[in-house]
């Protein structure tokens, strides 16, 4: 990432698909982190399930107005340093509008590390 102080510490995972989708794909992988003895963050929206029970979860905004995720994107990474999880598992975002200048960011901040559902 060009602008290393806006890269989270620990390795992120960015999940893209349906939000229904996503939001198992990333109930899975957050439960097998879990039983492993990893800590998970999980960078969410105010609008998308409750993933308090698996992991530590972050919201940056809410996934209808995706103004507020950008607006709140770099704090919400930086919280999950500060959290000192292992590994972070982000929900993509509708890759239009602000929606795509947000997707660019999470893309680079995962390092082409993308599972699509």
């Amino acid at each position: 990432m060009k602008y290393i102080h806006y890269a989270p510490r620990a390795p992120l995972l960015l999940v893209t698909g349906s939000p229904a989708a996503v939001a198992r794909k990333i109930m899975e992988l957050a439960l097998e982190e879990k039983s492993c003895g990893r800590r998970a963050g999980i960078l969410t929206y105010s609008d998308s399930s409750d993933f308090s029970a698996v992991g530590e979860a972050v919201i940056a905004g809410r996934r209808d107005r995706p103004e507020t995720v950008a607006a709140a994107l770099y704090s919400a990474l930086r919280r999950f340093n500060e959290l000192g999880v292992d590994i972070i598992l982000a929900e993509g975002l509708e890759g239009k509008g602000v929606g795509l200048a947000v997707m660019n960011r999470l893309k680079k901040a995962a390092g082409g590390r993308i599972i699509q559902v």
